[in-house]
C-alpha cells in the first residue's frame, strides 16, 4: 500500500538489509536502481500474462457501476493505470489518482490521506459520501485518517492487523458485502 522505494524501504528493514551506496562500492544497488529493475520485471510479467482478477470484485464493480455508484481508484502504484488497462477497467472509473499523480503533486504516500482525499477531488463529493475498500494496513490507516468509511479486504489473513488500523468492517471477500445496504 506503499509508494514503491517507500515500500522497498520498508521492506528491506523489516529483513534487517541496509542498501546505502559508497563510493568505494560502485556495483552496491541503491533502492533507486532495486525499484527500478523491480518495476522493470512488473512490466514484462503484466505485457505478458496479464493481471489475476478477483472475479467477486470484477463483479462488484459492475453491478456498482450498472447502479450508478460513482467510481474512483486510489492506488500509490505508478502502473495502476496499466494494470487496468490490461484488466479492461479503465472506463468504470471516474478518476484515477495514482503513485504518479502522488509525485506530481508531492503528496505523501500512504498511510497519510491525500491520497484519497484526492482521488475524490473535483467530484462535489464529501468524504461521508465515500466508501473505501483497502486490503493494507497502511491503507486502511490512510482512509480512516481522511475521515473515509472503511472497508477492510483481508486477502492475507490479517483481519486484526485492519481492525486495529481502524477498518469499520473487513470481510475476506467483496461478494461478502452487500451493496444494496452500504450504497443507498
Amino acid at each position: 500500500g506503499k509508494p514503491r522505494l517507500e515500500g522497498i524501504r520498508s521492506f528491506l528493514q523489516s529483513i534487517e538489509i541496509n542498501l546505502t551506496k559508497q563510493d568505494d562500492q560502485n556495483d552496491l544497488i541503491d533502492i533507486e536502481e532495486l525499484g527500478g529493475i523491480k518495476d522493470d520485471i512488473f512490466k514484462k510479467i503484466l505485457h505478458e500474462e496479464g493481471v489475476d482478477l478477483y472475479e467477486t470484485t470484477i463483479d462488484l464493480i459492475h453491478d456498482l457501476h450498472k447502479r450508478g455508484i460513482k467510481l474512483f481508484v486510489a492506488s500509490s502504484s505508478k502502473n495502476c493505470r496499466r494494470v487496468l488497462k490490461s484488466s479492461d477497467l479503465m472506463n468504470y472509473f471516474l478518476n484515477i489518482f495514482d503513485g504518479t499523480d502522488l509525485d506530481r503533486k508531492q503528496i505523501p504516500g500512504k498511510p497519510h490521506p491525500g491520497l484519497f482525499l484526492n482521488a475524490i477531488e473535483g467530484s462535489y463529493l464529501q468524504v461521508s459520501d465515500c466508501v473505501v475498500f483497502e486490503d493494507s494496513v497502511a491503507g486502511v490507516k490512510s482512509a480512516k485518517g481522511g475521515g473515509f468509511f472503511t472497508i477492510g479486504v483481508d486477502r492475507s489473513n490479517n483481519t486484526e492487523s485492519l481492525i486495529n488500523a481502524g477498518a469499520d468492517i473487513v470481510v475476506t471477500d467483496l461478494v461478502e458485502i452487500d451493496s444494496n445496504s452500504i450504497f443507498l
